[in-house]
């Protein structure tokens, strides 16, 4: 009977914990789920995308040599939303979760330059060829499906940076940073 009463109040316990997990309200929000169950709705930021080139394109012969690549870039050097190293856990709001969540989003780990986070995306060249990045996801995760329309995310040992997860829109993507 003690055995009983004990292994009720440790799951009643555990499903309390799992109800204060707040959801997010609308589809491509994602939350953190912080350590006390409680969840941060992760800011949205816009995104735009540029090209920079090497400059050795108005120089004769060499000009043939250049390189142009192009960036996603976040203005401002960190998101507002910092997190400690290590697990991550999120949720992330999708309408249906019937479909392969990496081919619907992804998670990117930025570069911080001139005061901006930046995501190389491709490099274009017309010697040498060019070179597109098609994953928008450089970050390995673990995701399982999370109530009828979400997924749960985590990221282990994730390291000290900038971060975001990209929903189908660069011009909106969900930031965080670690560290």
């Amino acid at each position: 009977m003690k055995k009983l009463f004990v292994t009720m109040v440790v799951m009643m316990v555990a499903v309390s914990s799992i109800a204060q997990v707040k959801m997010p309200d609308w589809f491509g929000q994602v939350v953190i789920v912080n350590s006390d169950s409680t969840t941060t709705v992760l800011e949205k930021e816009s995104g735009t995308i540029k090209a920079k080139g090497s400059g050795l394109g108005m120089i004769p012969v060499v000009g043939v040599l250049e390189k142009t690549k192009s960036f996603l870039i976040i203005k401002g050097e960190s998101s507002k939303n910092i997190f400690p190293a290590g697990r991550l856990t999120f949720i992330v709001k999708m309408g249906e979760n019937d479909k392969d969540p990496r081919n619907m989003f992804g998670v990117l780990k930025f570069e911080v330059k001139k005061k901006n986070r930046q995501y190389q995306m491709g490099e274009f060249g017309l010697i040498g060829g060019s070179k597109i990045n098609m994953d928008f996801s450089n970050v390995p995760f673990e995701v399982t499906k999370y109530n009828a329309d979400s997924y749960m995310v985590v990221i282990e040992n994730a390291e000290p940076g900038q971060y975001a997860f990209y929903i189908g829109d660069l011009s909106k993507i969900s930031t965080f940073g670690v560290k």
